[in-house]
């Protein structure tokens, strides 16, 4: 991060707290504001009485300050009967540095170095404050997106969701593991040299670190980006697993203990479960805009009442499916349990997380500001139906040829 100026980085409630043109408790409490107009003069020193009245501080607060040798004034004399603290102006600057500071979250062991070391120490030490919330306001909206990605999953036992995730998705994802796409990526992994390994799990830390630590606020976008990195890199190391869809890139987190595991000594317990969020989402957005099209298809051949247009749309549709999420790989489990079990369940199962998002506005708002998403739930319900409506054509067909 580029080191800025100091104005830059504490503009304007910042700078007018540390350079003398702030109030307390709307008062002000300097005699120049810095800006060349005029201000209400103070009479200095102050007492701890008038300090308290016009910052808003206790007296328990200014005590304690002295104690630990942070906010340190003078007296009015040793060997005075009333031998009382009297605050100057650079003490009122002192106390406004040690508050603003406070506000931001840093102890008070760091606030004394902070304040020692001059407008250096200042400004890195704000600068390494603002990370931290920064950080602490991302997780906060990860948070709330995986309680809606929770719903959205299991909206009849959300708690269950929040505490294994998206358990239904690995499920549909674990038959992966049988197939040659499978075979290749085990094959690649045994021909691996330790450097080789060494190298792939540092690009991998490298993505998991940027998105679990972010230099500055995120949007959804920049999620988009770091999903399609991951793929990215799921492709290049293991064979061709990348291309088959949501249930093949699932694998990334299902696969093994390696990737959550590095994923949650980076970014802490909860990351694991943010980046697989995120890879539902973002596949669960790019499927609903690719949907639009054949859907719209499907409702012309079905208002039109062209029998086979409408029997074309609805392969083209289940085609669709297949690929978009890698079902069309596991011919051996449609093979062994029939179209009209293992695909209708996937089917029903993510179509239902699609429409469940369709219907969150909050998860909506998140994955589509632009408002990109076309396709209603009408239209992905009639979908859904034409899909599972070709399966089960296919699965009697292949029945009649056995």
């Amino acid at each position: 991060m580029a080191k800025k100026d100091k104005k830059d980085l504490m503009e304007p409630d910042m700078l007018a707290a540390l350079d003398g043109a702030g109030t307390f408790n709307g008062q002000t409490c300097l005699v120049a504001r810095g800006d060349g107009k005029e201000s209400e003069r103070i009479d200095f020193p102050l007492t701890v009485k008038q300090v308290c009245a016009l910052t808003g501080v206790t007296p328990r607060q200014l005590q304690h300050y002295d104690n630990i040798g942070l906010l340190c004034p003078a007296r009015s004399g040793e060997g005075v009967a009333n031998n009382r603290k009297l605050y100057v102006e650079d003490d009122l600057e002192q106390l406004k540095k040690i508050l603003v500071l406070q506000d931001y979250g840093l102890e008070l062991k760091d606030v004394g170095e902070a304040i020692s070391g001059g407008d250096g120490a200042l400004i890195e030490a704000l600068e390494g404050q603002l990370r931290v919330l920064r950080a602490a306001e991302n997780r906060l909206k990860n948070l709330v997106m995986f309680a809606r990605f929770a719903q959205v999953v299991d909206d009849d036992d959300v708690f269950e969701a929040l505490i294994n995730g998206a358990y239904e998705i690995d499920d549909f994802a674990a038959p992966m593991m049988e197939t040659p796409a499978y075979a290749a990526t085990c094959d690649a992994a045994e021909a691996r040299s330790d450097d080789e390994w060494d190298a792939l799990w540092d690009e991998f830390a490298a993505i998991v670190e940027e998105y679990a630590v972010p230099e500055g606020d995120t949007a959804f976008c920049d999620h988009e980006r770091t999903v399609e990195r991951l793929r990215d890199w799921w492709g290049r190391y293991n064979a061709p697993l990348h291309e088959r869809g949501l249930l093949g890139q699932w694998l990334m987190f299902t696969e093994g203990d390696t990737a959550p595991a590095l994923v949650e000594a980076i970014g802490g317990e909860e990351i694991p479960g943010f980046l697989q969020a995120d890879l539902f989402l973002v596949w669960a957005k790019q499927t609903l805009c690719a949907l639009s099209e054949p859907a719209g298809r499907l409702a012309a051949a079905e208002e039109s009442g062209d029998v086979e247009a409408v029997s074309a749309a609805s392969q083209e549709l289940m085609a669709f499916f297949c690929e978009a999420t890698g079902v069309s790989e596991m011919e051996h489990v449609l093979e062994r349990e029939g179209y009209d079990e293992f695909f209708v369940d996937v089917c029903e199962g993510l179509m239902g997380y699609l429409d469940g998002l369709l219907v969150s506005n909050e998860l909506m708002a998140y994955i589509d500001p632009e408002g990109v998403i076309g396709i209603s739930r009408e239209a992905l319900s009639r979908a859904e139906e034409a899909i599972k409506r070709a399966a089960r054509e296919k699965e009697a067909a292949g029945a009649v040829r056995g």
